[in-house]
């Protein structure tokens, strides 16, 4: 008998309703009672979910984003009611943000700009929804040496890196002053190859400078060499209305060596006695806008005055030595036009030219189950690169080699992000991955196949239906899955001499055939001649070439 209940019930409980059977009658009583129990069922559970861990990353100078692994883990208690559905999002953070694949657990995202980022795994099982958030933190790198930089020794006397103040990086003290208020700039793309790591400069229009002041004893010896350098970028020349150095060195109007352009407009470059040394079109020629250059003067302690733009010489002059009898400062002054400064140095030696750093190319190369980013990239010579290894599921990192050396080796799991510094020349960056393994030699990936997720030394030793574990399923080529597959010698022939044993075989195992004549010892001795013999695709044979007296056999199988 079917019953149907027509009218709705709102509340769980138990409730009786009176059936009656026949003809319908209104008058004649209830042949039987039934109870029915509603309820509303067991309540949803909500779903698990796991962000993982976050992640900081330094990216250095020249490296314009950061990309991170996403490894984030969900899981529904109750299955239901709909299949899970999981997606990542960016909940806090600058713009910028691009994730590789928003609904893998697995995934990667990439980010173009510094700062930290909130990022939240969400699963629905569609009728609750879950969260967990993970923070992930990416900034430039801002003290690192690079090779751009001029280099600090004994013969120098003050060293301004113009790192966002005026310190005397050789430690003498002499620290410079602004004058009108020249501003540091950073990041910008106009200054990508500067020497300050930082991407620091010091961005100048006149009248604004840096003024360093230099006492006179320091130069402890008559004809002590001099020579000042820095390196420049211009956006346009100063007006024509003053003289306006652009890097000076002097102790009076008469005993200048400056770079400046003059009150009639006409830039130029003067020896001790004002003498010009490298006339305006000179100048205007080599010293080009929109370009950095290294601009350096010597002076060789006696009389001999060079000029130079980027390591050509510009001009050189017989000039008088300054009076180095007074007891007045050497004044020194940087800036004066619109564009930008960085490194000055002023030495106690004639200096030879230290070039800005050109342009490199490195380029990323995986060997095996991974991905290295950035695949290919233009550098700065000298500067440093981030290189970043995604491994797949299930493998990791085994080796970096940076132009054929191997720098780093051997990373257990998860990304790894190795800073490749003082690139010099254009090469490759090569990341080498390799299967995780378990504690008994199975791969993840192999037991993966057959249902494991996590736990894989457990997982190795589980029996399988074929009597073996995984593990010894694994090492004998056999399949879990199947109950038939089982490691053994299928037939075994006698000749005159010599006893064979078939069996299948792998060609990436190989096989020894040993022997006993007491099997309540466990004394097993390998037959001569055939052991670690590698297998063959199919059925291959080992023989034993002494047949008296009579042996026990046994068959071992190894996975290099």
């Amino acid at each position: 008998m079917t019953i149907r209940v027509d009218n709705a019930v709102s509340n769980s409980g138990v409730y009786e309703y009176r059936v009656r059977a026949g003809l319908v009658n209104t008058s004649s009583a209830p042949s039987s009672v039934a109870r029915a129990v509603l309820g509303t069922g067991p309540a949803n559970r909500v779903p698990i979910v796991e962000a993982g861990g976050g992640q900081t990353v330094i990216l250095p100078m020249g490296v314009t984003r950061g990309t991170l692994a996403l490894n984030g883990s969900a899981s529904d208690p109750d299955d239901g009611p709909s299949p899970l559905a999981t997606t990542w999002v960016l909940l806090n953070g600058p713009a910028g943000v691009v994730i590789a694949n928003s609904n893998a657990f697995n995934t990667t995202v990439t980010i173009t700009n510094n700062g930290s980022y909130t990022l939240g795994l969400l699963a629905c099982d569609g009728a609750a929804t879950s969260t967990d958030t993970v923070t992930e933190t990416v900034q430039l790198t801002t003290s690192s040496t690079n090779a751009s930089e001029f280099m600090l020794d004994s013969n120098t006397i003050a060293l301004w890196h113009l790192k966002g103040d005026g310190t005397d990086a050789s430690g003498n003290g002499h620290t410079l002053v602004f004058m009108n208020g020249p501003s540091f700039v950073s990041n910008n793309t106009a200054l990508a190859w500067m020497g300050s790591t930082s991407g620091a400069a010091l961005r100048v229009t006149y009248p604004q400078m840096a003024l360093g002041i230099i006492p006179n004893s320091v130069f402890s010896a008559a004809h002590t060499p001099i020579t000042i350098e820095e390196r420049l970028f211009m956006n346009a020349w100063g007006p024509n209305n003053a003289n306006y150095i652009y890097c000076g060195f002097s102790q009076n109007w008469d005993l200048v060596f400056q770079f400046q352009q003059q009150s009639w407009g006409l830039p130029a470059i003067k020896a001790w006695n004002g003498s010009v040394v490298v006339a305006t079109n000179q100048v205007v020629s080599a010293l080009t806008t929109g370009v950095w250059h290294h601009l350096m003067m010597t002076f060789d302690g006696t009389n001999q005055y060079k000029a130079f733009i980027d390591g050509v010489l510009l001009g050189s002059y017989a000039t008088n030595a300054p009076n180095w009898a007074r007891t007045t400062y050497f004044t020194n002054q940087f800036g004066n036009f619109d564009g930008y400064l960085d490194e000055i140095r002023i030495s106690r030696v004639v200096r030879s030219y230290q070039g800005a750093p050109q342009a490199v190319t490195v380029q990323g190369v995986a060997i095996g189950n991974g991905v290295v980013s950035p695949a290919l990239t233009n550098i700065i010579q000298g500067g440093a690169l981030a290189i970043t290894a995604f491994p797949t599921n299930f493998f990791h990192v085994a080796e970096i080699d940076t132009n054929n050396v191997i720098v780093a080796a051997s990373w257990p799991t998860g990304v790894v992000t190795y800073i490749w510094s003082n690139v010099t020349a254009s090469g490759t960056a090569q990341v080498t991955f390799a299967q995780n393994i378990a504690p008994r030699g199975t791969p993840e990936i192999w037991l993966n196949q057959y249902g494991f997720i996590q736990s894989f030394p457990a997982a190795e030793t589980s029996l399988a239906v074929n009597g073996y574990s995984y593990g010894d399923s694994y090492i004998a080529g056999l399949d879990p899955t199947n109950p038939s597959s089982v490691f053994r010698i299928v037939t075994v022939t006698n000749r005159l001499s010599v006893r064979d044993f078939y069996f299948p075989s792998l060609t990436d195992r190989t096989y020894t055939l040993k022997w006993s004549t007491n099997l309540f010892d466990h004394s097993w001795y390998a037959v001569a001649g055939q052991s670690n013999i590698w297998g063959a695709s199919g059925i291959m044979s080992l023989h034993d070439f002494t047949i008296f007296p009579s042996r026990f056999y046994r068959l071992e199988v190894q996975k290099p």
